[in-house]
């Protein structure tokens, strides 16, 4: 359910806050090595805004709609590969559609009222992603469904219920995943699709037998390296071992080390004000904190902020009363990237020595966790 909630929020803080203009912004046809060709039928003028992220920064572009066509142009880097843009319509980040961009000629063909269902054609890895997303069609639809019931329930328990299910859907996803890495391992699209499947909560010895499975150029493309970063990171971050160690500034700028911290069993918390499931996560760190707090538990919040005022007034107003860092570089934070966050809400539970006892505990389950290490 994370991934779902996950998508949702970061693409309505996208579409909200003031990130750069990208490739799109003033390229004409003839400088460009991509153009992505659109029609809209339903909707005769308007915008559709074009997001990527370029190295930590989050970029957008608007483009103009008119009589139903619009025309967006770019460029790839060759080291890169590929890249992955996603548009939508501005107010329904809801509705967005998943783009993988090589230097040619895409088509965009799409309806105002099923945005989401849009065909897109012309590049290699987004053919192949074409292949890999048919093949997952109703186990999405059914996670997509399953998210907004997510959404729109209040009850604690049936939450709980919806996570449940919704994590064996995602699992069925990722049994596809080595199949069709098997059978595409010069596409592009096996690295991207690795990356948005297999790195939320990676197994070390699936993510590596994919990996290895790749060719020697995808390796080093743009989502291949991303794979290999997480990859290092997962070996070091696996229940068993001890927590990398790193410091940060807290609120008064004043630094924290993690190892500071040990003799209590520590949550470590990733975050961040602007992530909606990180909101309505806390709530019930709130409340494990307020049981468990006076038997050596704390928790140490890590931001993934950008802007000092947000996290510090989202502090206040979700109560949480333990100790955060953060160094306010977003996506850029150097203990995210240490531990191969690629999706918040994160976190570990460590024992009194610092080992990792556990990942990604959500709802009730960090304080049966809690229970069972704390009898």
């Amino acid at each position: 359910m994370r991934k779902y909630l996950l998508v949702i929020s970061l693409f309505a803080f996208l579409a909200s806050c003031n990130n750069k203009p990208g490739a799109g912004n003033g390229v004409t046809a003839t400088d460009s090595t991509f153009v992505i060709n659109g029609n809209i039928a339903g909707l005769d003028t308007g915008k559709i805004i074009f997001g990527h992220r370029a190295g930590d920064e989050k970029v957008y572009d608007t483009v103009e709609i008119k009589s139903g066509a619009f025309q967006y142009t770019g460029k790839v880097p060759a080291s890169d590969g590929i890249n992955s843009y996603t548009c939508m319509l501005p107010g329904k980040g809801e509705d967005r559609v998943d783009i993988l961009v090589q230097n040619a000629n895409l088509q965009f063909t799409a309806k105002a009222d099923s945005f989401a269902a849009a065909s897109v054609k012309g590049s290699p890895a987004q053919d192949d992603l074409n292949v890999f997303s048919q093949q997952t069609k109703d186990v999405d639809a059914a996670m997509s469904a399953l998210g907004k019931l997510y959404t729109e329930t209040k009850d604690k328990a049936v939450k709980d219920s919806l996570n449940k299910v919704y994590d064996q859907y995602d699992s069925v996803i990722q049994s596809y995943v080595p199949g069709f890495v098997n059978a595409h391992p010069h596409s592009y699209a096996s690295a991207y699709i690795i990356s948005r499947t297999l790195l939320i909560n990676p197994k070390v010895e699936v993510l590596e037998l994919v990996y290895n499975s790749l060719d020697s150029i995808v390796k080093v493309s743009k989502f291949g390296k991303v794979v290999v970063d997480v990859l290092g990171a997962a070996h070091k971050t696996a229940v068993g071992q001890v927590a990398p160690d790193f410091t940060m500034n807290d609120r008064d700028g004043k630094p924290v080390a993690l190892s500071s911290l040990r003799g209590k069993y520590i949550f470590l918390d990733f975050w961040a004000s602007w992530c909606g499931p990180c909101r309505r996560e806390n709530p019930n760190i709130v409340e494990a904190y307020a049981k468990f707090h006076s038997a050596k538990f704390d928790i140490l919040g890590v931001s993934l902020d950008s802007e000092k005022d947000n996290w510090e007034m989202a502090i206040k107003k979700d109560k949480l009363t333990w100790q955060h860092v953060s160094d306010l570089k977003g996506w850029g934070n150097a203990a995210a990237k240490m531990y191969g966050i690629r999706a918040i809400p994160a976190n570990l539970l460590l024992d009194k020595e610092g080992k990792i006892l556990a990942r990604n505990l959500y709802g009730s389950d960090l304080e049966k966790k809690l229970k069972e290490v704390l009898k």
